[in-house]
């Protein structure tokens, strides 16, 4: 199924089953009259259907969780894309794998991954606007069930146990680390999760010499709101490649196999806007396994990309950085890292950050932020404005 298939499902099918939910769960609630101490005292769930880059942000609560609790198995509830960074990570025991092939599929899938999942004692759902997941921690019966609310209204907050409060211009990683420190785990620094990083992926010390000067590349991203967050191939060649003072560096591609096509497209753009590069220049995008891509990224000299796991990647690494994001705000996606080389380019425009926050984007898919980053309008956003606000006003009332 296709992801705005899957986001119309959780909110419509989602939204139904909450809103008769809660007032089941408020009379159990009453009746059984449980002890929701936060300490965990059994087996810890996850859950977190979209976005691998997400669990990068989370790997420093999430791997204080698993030293602070290994007597307990932590295990996760995800989707196939999520599956090989929740590897990566080397903090899960099991992972329980929704199959999104197709609705009967999925129904299936998901009520195998929760008979396995009843009896666990806490859940930590990641899932900020997912109805549900709300539905399937609740059918766990776990002890506790911490998730995130972002409206006073609603039914979906009343389902957990403990709600905390998101706010769409705060740090999602704060957030995760919050979880973690409501049941008493300690937030890993960022050094000690690179280090457990490397040896999860079996990276070995020293750098690759072909690709000690190497930049890796990261031009692709998830499904969600893709269209938005991604350079054209134009952009690439004549703001990006076109103004790098060393032409000499070797450049690798990295990615999904989705991304070739796009890497390619910014090859052939980089040729006709006369762009003489004078390193060797590879696409590798869905050539290896993540795991491979990680050891490869990791022996590269610099990281230029736009939002995405390879760019969470890349900076736990220690590579530089060069990050272009435009619907989404960096504030609320990068956590510091002491002495990082990091460029990030990035103009603020009204309707940004907009990815996580509208399910469909107030520009319709023109990426105006995107295209904003290399104008030469600079900080005016008069004519973007102008631009922007009749999408609202009009936005699907036909």
């Amino acid at each position: 199924m296709k992801l705005p298939q899957l986001l119309s499902l959780d909110r419509t099918v989602g939204g139904v089953m909450i809103f008769f939910l809660d007032h089941v769960a408020k009379a159990l609630g009453k009746t059984l009259n449980r002890d929701h101490t936060l300490t965990p005292k059994g087996d810890i769930l996850v859950v977190k259907m979209l976005g691998g880059g997400s669990l990068i942000m989370a790997m420093p609560a999430l791997l204080g969780i698993r030293r602070a609790y290994p007597q307990y198995k932590i295990r996760l509830f995800t989707t196939k894309a999520v599956r090989p960074f929740a590897e990566s990570i080397g903090v899960f025991d099991t992972i329980h794998v929704l199959d999104q092939r197709s609705l009967p599929r999925m129904v299936l899938s998901g009520l195998l991954s929760l008979l396995k999942c009843i009896g666990h004692d806490t859940v930590l759902d990641l899932e900020v606007y997912s109805n549900l997941s709300t539905v399937f921690s609740l059918f766990t019966f776990a002890r506790n069930r911490l998730g995130f609310f972002f409206e006073e209204s609603g039914y979906r907050q009343r389902l957990h146990t403990h709600k905390i409060f998101f706010h769409p211009s705060s740090p999602i990683f704060a957030h995760y680390d919050r979880l973690a420190d409501l049941i008493g785990a300690p937030i890993v620094p960022m050094a000690e999760c690179a280090a457990h990083l490397r040896r999860t992926i079996a990276l070995t010390p020293g750098k690759n010499p072909d690709l000690s000067r190497a930049i890796a590349i990261g031009s692709g991203c998830s499904d969600l709101s893709a269209t938005v967050r991604k350079l054209t191939p134009e952009q690439w060649a004549n703001n990006v490649f076109a103004h790098h003072a060393d032409k000499t560096q070797p450049v690798v591609f990295l990615g999904a196999d989705s991304d070739r096509e796009e890497a390619d497209a910014i090859i052939q753009a980089m040729q006709k806007a006369g762009v003489v590069w004078q390193g060797n220049v590879r696409n590798l995008c869905g050539t290896m396994p993540l795991v491979d891509s990680l050891r490869l990224l990791a022996a590269c000299d610099s990281f230029w990309g736009i939002d995405s796991s390879l760019m969470h990647y890349a900076r736990l690494f220690g590579l530089k950085i060069r990050a272009f994001f435009g619907p989404t705000d960096p504030a609320t996606r990068l956590r510091p890292i002491p002495g990082l080389q990091e460029d990030v380019v990035y103009r603020k425009t009204l309707c940004s950050p907009c990815v996580h926050v509208a399910s469909w984007p107030p520009c319709q898919g023109q990426n105006l932020c995107m295209q904003w980053l290399f104008d030469t309008v600079g900080d005016d956003a008069t004519k973007h404005q102008a631009e922007w606000l009749p999408m609202v006003t009009d936005c699907r009332r036909t």
